[in-house]
This record gives C-alpha cells, structure tokens and sequence, in this order.
C-alpha cells in the first residue's frame, strides 16, 4: 500500500494566474480522500498533477516515499478513471480492460485470470464479449473502474466519475465505489463538486476554492466544524444559513447575540469557547444548519416569529423557507412535525420558531473565519 504527499504545490498556467496555490496534503495508506469544490477551484488540476498528466509549477509530489515531479505517468503506478470513461469502442469489454496488461506483455494466462476477477467483482462478467456502445452509463462506469484495478496500481485517481451518470444510478455506483475501496486496501484520491458524494464517500475531505485549501478534515469535523464560512456554506443540502453583521456582546463575563430580531443570551458552552479565545464585541456572521431550528413549543424560551413562505415536501421531512424582516433562511422538520406542511406550497403562515444555540457557528464579519 502507498500513500500521497504533496508540499506546497502551485500551477501557474499564465503569468500569475494560478489555478492551483501552495496545496499540501499527505494521505495514509488506506484512505479514500475526496477533492472537492465548485467549478473550476483546481481540484482535477490538482489530481493530474499527482497523475503526471500536468506539470507543477513549484512544490514537490512525493508517491509512496519517492519524488515523482519529473516522474513520466507511466512509471507513477497509478490508475485513474475518468468523467467519460475514455473506452475504445471498437475493443470488447474484455480488450478494454485488459489493455494495460498486454501493453505490458504479461502472460495471457494471468491476463485472462485478473479480467475474469475484477469482472467477477464489478458484476460484468456477462458483458465481456460486448462493445462499449452495447452497455448502458454504468456499465460502461464499471468497465472503466476495471481497467484500471486489474492494473493493481499503489493509488487510485478517480476524476468525476459518476457526474455522467443519473440519480439513481449515482447512489448505486457510489455504494460499489466504497466497497471497492474496502476490498482493494488501497488509497483513492477522488474529485468531486458534489458534496454529497464527498460526505458519504470519504474518510478525508479537502475542500477547495480558487485554487486554495479552504479545510482539510474528516466529513463529521468539515460538517460539524467547518473553518470559515465557504466551507460552512457549501457542505450541507441544503446549505447552512447565514445571517450577517449581528451585534455580538460581551459584558460582564458574558456574551449575548442579537439576530432574527432577539436578543440571546449564548448557552455555557458557547460562553466558554468564546472566552478561551478571547473573542471581544463586535459584528460577527451568524450560521445554523436548517436542521438546528424547529418548531417551538410551549416550553421553549426565546421564540422567534417568522412568516412561512413556502414548503417544499421531501417524503419524511419537509423545508420550509421562511422570512424574518429582511433574513430569508430555510429549516428542515420531519414531514410528521405538523400534516400541514404536507401539502404542496403552503405558505403566508407565521410560525414560532425555536433555534439550537448549542449548535450555532460564529464567523467573523471581516475574516470570514470561524471564531470557535
């Protein structure tokens, strides 16, 4: 098994136009790390450069303990499965995946014995004789996935994989993917903008903008403690909401926060995270999760009103967006909560709203940075 290391690694493609800026990560042995980000932030740049199939600009890529950065591809003993699978349509399935092996002149024998298996794993093994153009989006996903592991390469690069395929279709390759990963002991490194497929695939998350690392962490410490406000807003479904320049104040060893319209006083633990880092009055941008504000009830202190503008129904829960003033934010309440957010648009109600305080994020105003 072999892991991944890159230091201070940069892609300059113009003159100071940096698609990639001072990117380090090292990976374990077995880990399965996703890149992701929105649209052009670096993250597939990023996995060519591992791949060899783009130069860096500075920095150094280290596989399995040894300097790769004027290292041909063909010598990186990696594997890698791209957007549009990349299959030649005049080979069978059987020719495309063990390709690699005969260019490589391994004996037939093996060939046959290591097809005949990974086909066995992907559930392909009745497609063999096919052409590409013969196999529907995820069998053709699957053909891609087995050329490169009948290679039995140190690490796996996997570039949007599963972007081409549908909904369904996606959550049950993503499923196949982990198992893979199980199975094979190796590590992935995976590219993605979709962030769901980052929070149910991964055991480390990098999360990209702009060609810089906004976190590195597991997908419980991105979710749960995200580093600054992109990362809070663009990992979650729907994503967390914010609401800007809040009165934070802090007076006599205490602090309270004014948002929505009310005046809080900040729970203990809250208290006491913003004392240890000394964290003085000011403006701060406020994040809750949907899930992190519900329905009040009678027992519920600091309630807040809020005008219900629409419902959007999604089988056991419900969102509801709703509107404070000048704040539009969305919650998230199970279907059950109350039959009528089960009807399609609901809206024009006012609803009294109980927030977790527990669980709030405090971003500072200018930074953007999370202060706890």
């Amino acid at each position: 098994m072999a892991g991944v290391k890159l230091s201070h690694v940069y892609k300059e493609f113009d003159k100071g136009n940096f698609a990639v800026s001072d990117f380090s990560l090292e990976t374990g042995e077995h880990e399965f790390v996703v890149l992701v980000g929105p649209s052009g932030c670096g993250k597939s740049t990023t996995l060519r450069m591992i791949a060899g199939l783009e130069d860096i600009t500075a920095g150094e890529i280290y596989i399995d303990g040894k300097l790769v950065n004027d290292m041909e591809p063909k010598n990186r003993d990696i594997a890698m499965v791209f957007q549009n699978y990349a299959l030649y349509p005049h080979m069978t399935v059987f020719d495309n995946i063990a390709l690699s092996l005969q260019i490589r002149h391994v004996p037939k024998d093996i060939i046959r014995e290591r097809v005949m298996a990974v086909a066995e794993t992907l559930g392909i093994s009745q497609y063999l004789n096919r052409k590409p153009r013969a196999l529907s989006g995820g069998q053709r996903q699957r053909v891609a996935l087995g050329r490169a592991i009948v290679r039995q390469p140190k690490i796996f690069l996997l570039d949007e994989p599963l972007s081409n395929l549908d909904a369904k279709l996606r959550n049950q390759m993503r499923t196949e993917i982990i198992k893979l990963f199980h199975a094979l002991g190796t590590t992935f490194i995976y590219v993605t903008h979709d962030q769901v497929e980052a929070m149910t695939m991964a055991t480390k998350i990098v999360v990209m903008s702009d060609g810089l690392v906004q976190q590195i962490g597991s997908p419980r410490e991105i979710y749960h403690h995200p580093s600054n406000v992109f990362t809070a807003g663009f990992m979650g479904s729907p994503q967390m909401n914010f609401f800007e320049r809040c009165p934070l104040e802090r007076k006599d060893g205490q602090y309270t926060l004014t948002f929505l319209g009310t005046r809080f006083l900040l729970p203990q633990e809250k208290q006491q995270q913003l004392s240890q880092k000394n964290v003085q009055s000011g403006e701060v941008i406020v994040g809750v999760r949907p899930e992190d504000i519900r329905l009040a009830t009678q027992e519920d202190d600091d309630k807040v009103s809020a005008l219900l503008e629409v419902s959007e129904m999604l089988g056991n829960e419900v969102l509801l967006h709703m509107r404070k003033a000048q704040e539009s934010f969305i919650i998230r309440v199970p279907e059950f909560e109350d039959a009528r957010f089960s009807q399609v648009g609901v809206a024009e109600t006012t609803l009294e709203l109980a927030i977790a305080l527990s669980k709030i994020h405090l971003f500072d105003a200018e930074t953007r940075v999370n202060l706890i």
